[in-house]
């Protein structure tokens, strides 16, 4: 992804401003409604499209009343720095698009300078207060017949949007970047447009945007896209009980993985282009898959990993030591899954990867509700807790409602149902407003407890 650029229409942060500082993953969840912008100093913690580090900002560990403990392996350790913010190129604004937002009172004056943003909580109220109107922009001049301005937003809110449950507005801004004449960017304006779809439960439209995808990486030689998409796909292949395509797709990613370590695991740039783009593909880790073949699962997991420790890509192994632990858990696997779990949210801490750590400390509540000891459904609260408190930091909705279902699991569990009914509603509530299928899950836990 190319770094922002901060011009009139280009829907980028002002100077100095990351994409990923002024922005935040795969989900997205509290601050007001999926339609509203969100609150300043919500959605600031979520890596790009790249996995890369969101940066340092303080972050709570745990909910309030429930800190972790000296001796707790999974304590919140310091956070890290922001990275330095890229090299800044040239991009042409587009005249018709900038004419429309001028009229609105979109855009400073010509010639005044960008704003002055001195810290992340600074550059996420201006960013508050302006996607709207950034994708308004972007969306008119496609309208006008120039896309490219849409194509380049669409990766550098990708994880904002995302984040915020802004479902339906990137799924237009999107919809318009894919038509971009760049083919770079018309390749991740469709990989994002997929991954949008599958936060709306559209499996077809998401195999059929990765696929378009893959197609357009495999065009412009990307083996790193080309590989994420691959295994992207397979994921999707997996959820849908499709065995074959799932097999070909993770056996191709694979296939590419190792050649992309091979090109670049002894190159300079080789780590830092794999670790903006990931060799592996991100997990859509969404939904509780069944595992018919685990051990050849984990075998290929395994594989996947020694070749992201080639390349130097540490966001990417801490991503796939997650999955790992993710597919132990759901084999019966509880010991393993813990092992690659903890390792999975150290590299997160260490990388600044909020989104995985969210990710992961759910799957260590899901791994301690899973086992069969007495002080598990215990553990398993205080982890959900910490995802909840991470997530509201990082005002992620659709972390917030599994961690709430995680709760109201463990409530249940311990016997204390009125708690129970009380977080599986704010969950019901998050699902709902975000247009997830969880909701109907959901509701029907709610209807065994007796109410709706």
């Amino acid at each position: 992804m190319r770094p922002p650029v901060v011009r009139r229409c280009t829907g980028s942060p002002p100077a100095g401003c990351a994409p990923e500082a002024a922005a935040p993953g795969r989900g997205a969840p509290g601050e007001p409604g999926a339609a509203g912008p969100p609150v300043a100093g919500r959605c600031t913690g979520r890596p790009g499209p790249d996995g890369g580090a969101p940066g340092g900002a303080q972050r709570r560990a745990g909910a309030a009343g429930d800190p972790p403990t000296a001796h707790d392996p999974d304590a919140r350790g310091p956070a890290t720095r922001d990275p330095a913010p890229a090299p800044v190129p040239a991009a042409a604004p587009v005249p018709s698009a900038a004419a429309a937002a001028d009229a609105r009172g979109l855009l400073p004056e010509q010639g005044a300078p960008a704003p002055v943003l001195p810290d992340r909580s600074a550059a996420t109220a201006w960013l508050a207060a302006e996607w709207a109107g950034l994708i308004a922009t972007a969306a008119s001049a496609a309208d006008h017949g120039d896309p490219r301005h849409a194509g380049r937003l669409s990766a550098i809110l990708f994880r904002y949007l995302d984040t915020c449950g802004h479902y339906k507005e990137a799924e237009v801004l999107h919809t318009h970047g894919a038509r971009t004449p760049d083919p770079d960017d018309r390749a991740w304006a469709l990989t994002n447009l997929g991954l949008t779809y599958w936060r709306l439960g559209r499996c077809p439209d998401t195999l059929d945007a990765l696929g378009r995808a893959l197609e357009q990486y495999r065009v412009v030689g990307d083996r790193i896209g080309e590989c994420r998409s691959l295994g992207c796909i397979g994921e999707v292949h997996q959820f849908l009980g499709h065995r074959a395509e799932t097999g070909e797709h993770f056996t191709a990613a694979l296939a590419t993985a190792r050649a992309v370590a091979d090109a670049h695991g002894s190159s300079a740039a080789g780590p830092a282009r794999t670790g903006r783009r990931a060799v592996l593909y991100e997990p859509l880790g969404r939904y509780e898959k069944v595992y018919e073949q685990p051990e050849q699962i984990i075998a290929l997991g395994l594989e996947l990993l020694a070749c992201i420790r080639r390349t130097g890509d540490r966001v990417g192994e801490g991503r796939l030591l997650g999955s790992l632990g993710s597919v132990h858990r759901q084999s019966g696997g509880h010991q393993e899954a813990l092992a690659h779990l903890r390792q999975a949210l150290a590299l997160a801490r260490e990388t600044g990867n909020y989104t995985g750590e969210t990710d992961v400390l759910i799957e260590l509540g899901q791994t301690a509700q899973a086992m069969a000891e007495e002080s598990a459904p215990t553990r398993a609260l205080r982890y959900h807790r910490q995802a909840a408190a991470l997530a509201a930091d990082l005002g992620d909705r659709y972390q917030q409602a599994r961690a709430q279902d995680g709760i109201a699991h463990c409530h249940a569990v311990l016997g204390d149902l009125n708690a129970a009914r009380t977080h599986w509603h704010r969950a019901l509530g998050l699902f709902t407003d975000l247009g997830t299928p969880e909701s109907e899950a959901v509701t029907r836990r709610l209807e065994a407890l007796g109410t709706a």
